[in-house]
């Protein structure tokens, strides 16, 4: 048995998030409906491939690094499995797993690609060993009216999110390629100086209780008793995050070349940088932001949740949608990654010395 580190990207539009939606035990014995299911999570894409693609002897189980909703994307994300070669003595090549995982992916016609596989030390832990997140979410401006089909006049707060969904792909005037990669603004209802004054806000340690939805107000941790994860109320220094840099700056188009994406929008960047973010917390800071630029909101509004976190969510304020954001990097530290390689001459990877040996419970 040997401990592996996954390094991965998707597009996060046909998923429903990282989390896989079967509590299940063993794959193989699953039907091709539960696995169709399975598919449409990250997680159970790299568990199935690891299943019927590399066929260890053992159940493979991934532990995600960090988690994203339906519909956001990652340019890098990454997780741990334990892999137990078939053959006694025998240990799983890095460069081959990576190979043989990305052909699954093709043939199956999933949109996840492995970028690399690392064999690590058996007391490396995806989550808890990452000393940074980043996360960039994408804006587009534009001066071409907005498309409004499906009933304008309909009260918003009644409209299911399928609905919402629904508008925000038929308004967009992005080519069909970029249209779920950015959210788009009105040019009218935009200004970048505003959306940083605002931005800055959340520099810094701060509780974010405001800016989670009520599934952040919970954490899940692991059953002593073997039986799967259980809720757990969390404790108020819990909601407070450090952000340790936001920002917003406009970028070149995707396309510097077609006149259309040119001179029809505007492109921004919002990067986020931190050690780790609450459920949404990440789409609600750039959403409330947003809203102060369209007049929605003021910055003393956005100060006060901050301030004020037991207030909660200022219903004036809209959360950005998953459609622009993108989980950007997943950082270790050198110590954590010590003695990783793809290398299968260099395999076993031995563990850490004393000093520098990571703390708390394997694996997760």
């Amino acid at each position: 048995m040997h401990r592996y580190l996954l390094y991965f990207n998707y597009k996060g539009s046909r998923f429903r998030g990282s989390q896989k939606i079967l509590n299940r035990e063993i794959t193989k014995n699953m039907q091709e409906m539960d696995l169709l299911q399975q598919e449409r999570s990250i997680q159970g894409c790299l568990e199935t491939a690891l299943q019927f693609a590399v066929r260890p002897k053992n159940d493979p189980i991934i532990f995600l690094s960090s988690r994203t909703d339906a519909g956001v994307h990652a340019y890098r994300n990454s997780g741990t499995v334990d892999l137990q070669h078939p053959v006694e003595n025998k240990l799983f090549d890095p460069h081959w797993l990576t190979n043989k995982i990305n052909l699954y992916f093709l043939k199956k016609s999933l949109d996840i690609r492995v970028d690399r596989v690392l064999a690590v030390h058996p007391d490396f832990r995806a989550r808890k060993d990452v000393i940074s997140r980043s996360y960039l979410y994408q804006i587009v401006t534009t001066t071409l009216p907005q498309r409004e089909l499906l009933d304008p006049k309909k009260d918003r707060s009644k409209r299911p999110r399928s609905y919402l969904r629904t508008q925000e792909f038929l308004k967009c005037r992005l080519p069909v390629f970029l249209s779920d990669h950015y959210m788009q603004v009105s040019a009218e209802k935009f200004n970048l100086e505003q959306l940083n004054e605002s931005l800055q806000l959340f520099e810094g340690t701060h509780n974010f209780r405001s800016f989670t939805s009520t599934q952040g107000w919970v954490r899940y941790s692991k059953d002593p008793g073997g039986g799967g994860y259980i809720p757990m109320e969390r404790r108020e220094e819990e909601f407070f995050k450090k952000i340790d840099s936001i920002e917003a700056v406009e970028v070149p188009p995707p396309c510097p070349t077609d006149s259309y994406l040119l001179d029809n929008f505007k492109y921004y960047h919002v990067k986020i940088c931190g050690h780790s973010f609450l459920h949404n917390q990440v789409r609600r800071m750039v959403g409330s932001s947003l809203s102060v630029c369209s007049g929605r909101m003021t910055a003393h509004e956005v100060k006060e949740m901050l301030d004020l976190p037991n207030v909660g969510w200022n219903v004036k304020g809209r959360p950005a949608p998953a459609t622009g954001l993108h989980l950007l990097n997943v950082q270790y530290s050198p110590e954590s990654l010590a003695n990783a390689t793809e290398d299968i001459n260099q395999l076993p990877a031995n563990p850490l010395k004393p000093d520098v040996k990571s703390l708390g419970v394997p694996h997760n």
